[in-house]
């Protein structure tokens, strides 16, 4: 299956950056979906709440492919690292790839499906959109390592460690 990654952003947020580090993906993705025909096509959108867009999912019989169009609004992610906006992202990407696949409508096999679940997964994990350096960190803040150990460990700035800290997960 192919991975074609779009993008609408306003001048909040990664977003755009984050759909070019998803597209990057495209080719393991591939490769862990190669008995699934078709393509699924995600457009990211970054747009202000006062536009009303909501995410939603929509298939192609005839291509087969699945598309997934995942709005997150700028206000969400006005002031956001970046690794916060990946996994804002991943997990919305997560839900709809999640809620479409398991659709009859769909037009896979139930194992075709479940294949696109997982390797959707296995990208969004590898990318560390999901289980990434932020929930590393949180890990590590509960077993007491610490704060600027954990912070060099997981690449991400000290403040941001100590907002994890402070946090109760």
């Amino acid at each position: 299956m192919d991975l074609v990654v779009t993008s609408d952003t306003g001048p909040v947020g990664d977003v755009y950056r984050l759909a070019s580090e998803l597209q990057d993906a495209g080719a393991d993705f591939a490769a862990a979906t190669k008995a699934v025909p078709g393509t699924l096509v995600i457009c990211l959108r970054c747009l202000p709440e006062s536009g009303g867009r909501r995410s939603f999912t929509r298939f192609e019989r005839t291509e087969p492919s699945m598309l997934v169009d995942a709005c997150v609004s700028e206000e969400a992610m006005g002031g956001r690292t970046a690794a916060q906006q990946r996994e804002a992202v991943g997990e919305l990407l997560r839900h709809w790839i999640g809620k479409a696949s398991r659709l009859r409508s769909a037009p896979w096999s139930p194992s075709q499906r479940a294949q696109l679940r997982q390797a959707a997964e296995q990208s969004l994990t590898t990318l560390g959109w999901l289980y990434g350096p932020r929930s590393r960190a949180a890990e590590l803040c509960r077993a007491g390592i610490p704060l600027d150990d954990i912070a060099e460990a997981t690449g991400l700035p000290l403040s941001e460690v100590e907002d994890l800290f402070a946090d109760p997960l």
